[in-house]
């Protein structure tokens, strides 16, 4: 044990040091505070995605890594309906309610959750049998099984995040995310210790490492869910309303990313697949900050401007722009001048495999999509969410020409900087949109449909 008077020392220094973390914090107000926590939670959630990522790569080869990274594009593909028709929606709606209406909006959002994963297993069973049976692709057939083992209980842990997040219950959601990290990846390793582990494998860790939590937490938390069946379709109906031009929106930003991957492979290979998945699992660095920071924008951006009006929404929107520029330019220069060694160890790539031109564009891209984060949530919270779409579509459209136009003369590096003017394309224009539909002439504390 320390001595008290080394003790006292300590705790002097201590809180000298958190009163300077507080007034810099202070600076960006209740959003910073509570996304310091959320930064913390989504560092967990990208680093166990990134230590999988790693693990699959060393035991498993390029090959593996290219279908494991595949596989998760069609797990993101899904999740996008359940986060714009049922979790954005609910961040949004739930936060203009009082705690007895939030209880049993919370149990039709349940019962919407339910619905919806029941739909996507039954659709991943139908491919697989497919794929399986039909078509004679055994391996992908089975991974599909895989998949449909898994999408439940990672669409449930999903739900679970984004209840609480919705609540602002950060740390609850830090603890959360750590017990899924530790089955997971346990179940890595496990299965890379007998020799066992593949993509398909893989997603059957992923089921039993989201699940177990996500099954605990709702026993324990059974009474902030009342069911009533007859506000199912209503609540269905609701979000449709709010959440169709959200869902449009986001399916096309997860296909202008992940068909970066389908490209590589039609152009190059699934070798090649995997070597891009590589370089862009360092990116997962960035994660934590871009994605917790829009966590905590969204419901946080809804509740002042509910208070206060369009102005203060633009101010903490504004606020949050430069805050996630500051911390991804910053991240950048350290990632642009030792990320390609650090790849090169971590997955044990040849030296004539590096790709350091690739990790400056993929750079360029995290930089170009992060400017327009926050404008996003501001469009959403003004209910605007068409402009995102609008802004996205034109975004894929232009980065599946170049993607598809470069890649073919220039392999990988055409293929990321194709979707570089894509990316910034998008920015641009949700940008722009924002500043002009929360401008000073809109009456303050109406929301424009």
């Amino acid at each position: 044990m320390l001595a008290p008077a080394k003790i006292g020392s300590i705790t002097d220094e201590e809180s000298s040091r958190s009163g300077v973390i507080s007034k810099v914090l202070a600076r960006f107000g209740t959003t910073s505070r509570k996304g310091v926590w959320a930064i913390g939670d989504q560092a967990v959630v990208s680093g166990t995605n990134f230590c999988s990522t790693i693990m699959i790569g060393r035991f498993c080869g390029m090959n593996e890594l290219g279908l494991y990274t595949l596989a998760f594009g069609i797990l993101v593909l899904m999740a996008v309906f359940q986060q714009s028709l049922i979790l954005t929606p609910f961040s949004v709606f739930s936060n203009r309610m009082s705690e007895k209406r939030r209880i049993r909006y919370a149990g039709s959002i349940l019962l919407q959750q339910c619905l919806y994963m029941s739909l996507c297993v039954l659709a991943l069973i139908g491919i697989g049998i497919a794929l399986y049976f039909g078509l004679k692709f055994s391996a992908v057939g089975t991974l599909f099984f895989a998949l449909a083992l898994a999408m439940p209980f990672f669409s449930l842990r999903e739900f679970v995040r984004r209840y609480l997040l919705a609540q602002l219950h950060v740390r609850a959601t830090l603890i959360f995310d750590m017990s899924v990290a530790v089955f997971q990846l346990s179940g890595f390793l496990y299965f890379a210790y007998i020799d066992q582990l593949s993509s398909t494998t893989a997603y059957v860790v992923i089921a039993m490492g989201c699940g177990l939590p996500s099954l605990v937490f709702l026993l324990s938390r059974a009474s902030s869910f009342k069911l009533h069946q007859k506000l199912l379709m209503p609540t269905i109906q609701k979000h449709w309303n709010f959440g169709r031009w959200i869902c449009a929106s986001q399916l096309t930003d997860v296909l202008q990313f992940y068909s970066l991957h389908w490209l590589i492979t039609i152009f190059v290979g699934v070798s090649a697949t995997g070597l891009y998945s590589a370089y862009a699992s360092v990116l997962m660095v960035f994660n934590p900050f871009v994605i917790a920071m829009s966590g905590i924008l969204l419901p946080r951006a809804a509740q002042v401007h509910h208070q206060g009006g369009v102005s203060e929404l633009r101010r903490i929107i504004t606020k949050g722009t430069v805050l996630l520029i500051l911390i991804v330019f910053s991240l950048s220069i350290p990632i642009a001048l030792f990320g390609d060694e650090l790849i090169q160890y971590l997955f044990e790539i040849s030296a004539g495999s590096k790709r350091g031109l690739l990790l400056f564009i993929l750079l360029a891209i995290v930089l170009s999509g992060t400017i327009s984060v926050a404008a996003e949530s501001g469009l959403c919270v003004l209910e605007r969410p068409k402009v995102n779409f609008l802004s996205a579509i034109s975004g894929l459209v232009v980065s599946l020409i170049g993607s598809s136009l470069l890649g073919y003369w220039w392999g990988i590096e055409g293929v990321a900087f194709g979707a570089l003017i894509g990316v910034s394309v998008t920015s641009i224009m949700q940008i722009t949109g924002f500043v002009y539909l929360s401008g000073e002439s809109q009456p303050e504390g109406v929301n424009a449909c």
